[in-house]
């Protein structure tokens, strides 16, 4: 499958026979408006989102950290879905709001079973995706929330639950890394451009680290404790 965007507005898509309109619905609700977004000046962010009060907690990380998991669970405890994948921000906001994707949350079927999250649909096929959508999960029918904070999920295995905020030099780094097809920032921005810019949106959002144990059985436990401490900033 290939694609071109053009004017912040029209996306043009190639594909062959095999793919589905869920396919190319999942492509263009991904990449293709994650180009747009920076087409219009807009920031994407590779997030899972839920919604807490008027705000979005989001949470960010590495492949296969755990994302979507764990805004499944969270959702779960009463905190509607808001968006999963892609959340964009107008960098000139104050508050900075999010606009979301109309995607539902993905979730492994074998990690779904272990933690008792419905599932329907596969995500897709043509993709080689094993993951499906979740069900039965309260959505969020906001058109836009205030980000609230970001929680970047740690790669390590930590014996306990552990959340620091970041500042500095790691705080850049890692809104930097969250931000949706990081590499094609310099497609729209200078070097000198991007700094400024990631620098602007680290003074509007709070960034925080996630240590937790990679143990599915206490996973549970996880969304209960990241919701504990995001609501102390409510």
């Amino acid at each position: 499958m290939q694609f071109a965007v053009q004017g912040g507005q029209t996306i043009f898509v190639a594909a062959a026979d095999h793919y589905t309109a869920d396919d190319i619905s999942l492509y263009i609700n991904g990449s293709g408006m994650g180009a747009i977004a920076l087409q219009r000046g807009r920031v994407p962010f590779h997030i899972s989102g839920v919604q807490m009060g008027d705000k979005m907690i989001a949470i960010s990380g590495e492949s296969g950290a755990g994302k979507s998991t764990l805004a499944a669970l969270l959702a779960k405890r009463g905190l509607a879905h808001f968006t999963d994948d892609v959340g964009v921000v107008n960098p000139k906001d104050d508050p900075l709001m999010v606009l979301p994707m109309p995607k539902g949350i993905k979730v492994a079927a074998d990690v779904a079973q272990g933690l008792d999250v419905s599932v329907g649909a596969q995500v897709s096929q043509a993709f080689g995706l094993e993951k499906r959508y979740a069900d039965d999960l309260p959505q969020s029918i906001a058109e836009a929330l205030q980000f609230g904070a970001l929680y970047i999920i740690s790669t390590d295995n930590a014996d306990a639950f552990a959340i620091n905020e970041l500042k500095g030099g790691a705080k850049y780094a890692e809104i930097r890394k969250a931000i949706y097809r990081e590499e094609w920032l310099a497609a729209f921005y200078t070097p000198q451009d991007i700094f400024a810019l990631v620098i602007n949106l680290a003074a509007k959002i709070p960034v925080y680290a996630f240590h937790r144990p990679r143990d599915l059985s206490r996973a549970n436990a996880s969304a209960a404790y990241l919701e504990q401490h995001a609501r102390t900033l409510e």
